[in-house]
């Protein structure tokens, strides 16, 4: 009886804690991407914060098929759009440093769209 009587004390005890953590969860804030019209892109200067991805919207056209000529190299990275079975994502921008960088934008035969992005200290 004795045996039965500590077993369950410790269950209940120990069911106390299972909601509470030892110590709080830690959150990284994520900054929300500066969004972009293609269309509002040529010959502009994007400030872009060293924490924060360039969201190119297309608009009428299809989030894939684009590419990019950036120079210097290493400043920024392009990321092409993507179509998943659930979602779409669109073509963007991700800085690596700080500094400028020159963007020459294509997509399936268009005019390229040139700007340029500056990476700034968030």
């Amino acid at each position: 009886m004795i045996a039965v009587l500590t077993a369950g004390a410790a269950v209940s005890a120990l069911a106390g804690c299972a909601g509470s953590p030892e110590s709080p969860a830690m959150t990284t804030p994520v900054a929300a991407p500066v969004t972009v019209a293609v269309g509002e892109l040529e010959g502009r200067v994007v400030e872009l914060p060293r924490s924060t991805a360039l969201n190119i919207a297309t608009g009428d056209s299809a989030v894939t098929g684009w590419s990019a000529t950036l120079a210097p190299p290493g400043v920024v990275r392009f990321q092409d759009g993507a179509v998943h079975s659930t979602f779409s994502t669109n073509p963007g921008i991700v800085p690596l440093r700080l500094g400028t960088a020159e963007v020459v934008l294509r997509h399936d035969g268009d005019q390229p769209i040139r700007f340029s992005v500056r990476v700034t200290a968030p």
